[in-house]
């Protein structure tokens, strides 16, 4: 049972948590390399550490002193389940999870700042009022109702993320490989512990219902929430603990030689390390090379003229290092070549369609993901034996 006024230890740990997971949303969204999977967890971490900072913004007895603050943490939990679903995406799934109506996630939030415009137009003398004495103010039920509603969003976010990762879960096992371990693991250790403080404080707070505390111990650390607190507090040093382990949060990242874009660079990516400690056995690459062929058919990834064996990773939730190995034992391929001859191919069926005679052959290479004249002309050469101009004459040599 806890005390009617917090533990000094316990304020401390929720104030280097909060600072922690400030730290980490920091060290997350400056990453030298500009990941979108680092910048939705940065939001989520300052989310975390904003949520605390109202804990102790009302533990310490601040709301009285600076009353024209109360209220900014209320909607705040709205926004941690939709930035943890569109990580949980763009990790599994990579950038082009987000294609859909991502914004459509945080209409909630929206419409409960709206709902709040009132409460925080206030003078701070009626905001103190409201600090005194919440029991009969007028804003004080549906502020209540908020909070029970924040629950639900959390466990509807909880639902659907764990979602994310049984399908996942059943795709890996139909498909296995070691590739993306690392990215999974992290997932999976920040939903665990994210279910667990969800489960423990839905618990904590239907029992405040059923039993509720005498009202001059309703403060946002007493009763539940100094366990809430402490719990969000744990998983933050959980959270700096595991991403300072690691190398990179999401896909791992290329290497240098793995980088080379689509476009000029040339560089052959078939003498690369030997892939013998990789542990993709002949099956796997197979049934990967498979998925790999069916994505660049159905999606066309191709026509990116930017397209990186890092994006093309990150669309097939591999490693580059694996997509390489795929490309290269599978296809006898480089990553340039490969991508470069998607090109060709759908530049010659466009010089073979009469709906495409108007275009000139600059505008037919640009389209399918060439960036340059020269690389377009190298590349269509190299995989046909001649031009794009001679291709064409030969084209419309042909009888109809």
């Amino acid at each position: 049972m806890a005390s009617s006024s917090p533990d000094g230890w316990l304020v401390t740990i929720i104030v280097l948590g909060a600072a922690q997971g400030l730290f980490l949303a920091v060290l997350l969204a400056t990453k030298p390399r500009e990941v979108l999977a680092h910048r939705l967890l940065a939001a989520a971490m300052a989310v975390f550490s904003l949520d605390l900072l109202g804990t102790i913004y009302h533990v310490k007895g601040y709301d009285v002193a600076y009353p024209q603050f109360v209220g900014f943490a209320i909607p705040l939990a709205l926004l941690l389940g939709p930035l943890l679903y569109l990580y949980a995406q763009v990790l599994i799934a990579g950038p082009r999870a987000l294609r859909g109506p991502a914004l459509g996630h945080f209409v909630p939030f929206g419409l409960v700042v709206l709902l709040l415009i009132p409460f925080y137009a206030q003078s701070p003398a009626e905001k103190l009022a409201f600090v005194l004495d919440p029991a009969g103010h007028a804003w004080t039920p549906p502020l209540a109702w908020i909070g029970h509603g924040k629950f639900l969003h959390g466990l509807i976010y909880l639902g659907l993320i764990l979602h994310l990762l049984q399908r996942h879960r059943r795709r890996r096992r139909a498909l296995p490989t070691t590739a993306d371990g690392i990215d999974l693991t992290w997932l999976r250790n920040m939903m665990m512990g994210g279910s667990l403080i969800t489960l423990i404080a839905l618990g904590l707070h239907l029992w405040t219902l059923v039993a509720p505390v005498p009202p001059e111990r309703l403060n946002p650390i007493e009763g539940y929430g100094d366990y809430v607190a402490l719990g969000v507090t744990v998983f933050f040093y959980a959270i700096g603990y595991l991403g300072l382990r690691q190398e990179s949060i999401g896909p791992a990242a290329p290497s240098t030689s793995d980088e080379a874009s689509t476009g000029d660079d040339t560089a052959d990516d078939t003498a690369r390390p030997r892939y013998a400690k990789s542990g993709m056995d002949p099956e796997t690459a197979r049934a990967l090379s498979r998925q790999l062929q069916q994505l660049m058919e159905t999606d066309r990834p191709y026509r990116r003229s930017d397209l990186t064996l890092h994006d093309l990773a990150e669309a097939l939730d591999l490693s580059p290092h694996n997509l390489s190995e795929v490309i290269n034992t599978q296809l006898g391929q480089n990553f340039y070549d490969f991508v470069n001859g998607y090109r060709v191919r759908e530049v010659q069926t466009r010089l073979a369609d009469p709906a495409s005679a108007h275009l000139t052959l600059l505008a037919l290479g640009l389209e399918a993901g060439f960036n340059s004249k020269s690389s377009f002309n190298a590349a269509f050469k190299k995989h046909t034996g001649m031009t794009p101009s001679q291709f064409r004459k030969q084209v419309l040599r042909k009888p109809v």
